[in-house]
């Protein structure tokens, strides 16, 4: 079962910022895929068959990268 876990995301505007976001969060453990639109500021992560413990250190380690590259990043509501 493939569940999907969005982010809201501040200050990336561009394809490469995207990509660079994407890249980096397809390779964490349980995530299946990674989407970014920077036009609506929100990062799409959908994960495969991974429990809710393991989704939610995806999430942060993801909101993680985010920051480290110079944007910001939470869990959309």
């Amino acid at each position: 079962m493939k569940t999907t876990r969005y982010l809201d995301l501040q200050g990336a505007h561009c394809a490469s910022c995207a990509y660079s976001i994407e890249r980096i969060g397809r390779k964490m453990n349980g995530v299946s895929d990674v989407r970014v639109d920077t036009s609506a500021s929100r990062v799409e992560v959908s994960f495969a068959d991974s429990d809710e413990d393991q989704q939610r250190s995806s999430l942060e380690k993801i909101i993680q990268v985010v920051r480290r590259l110079g944007y910001d990043a939470a869990v959309a509501e």
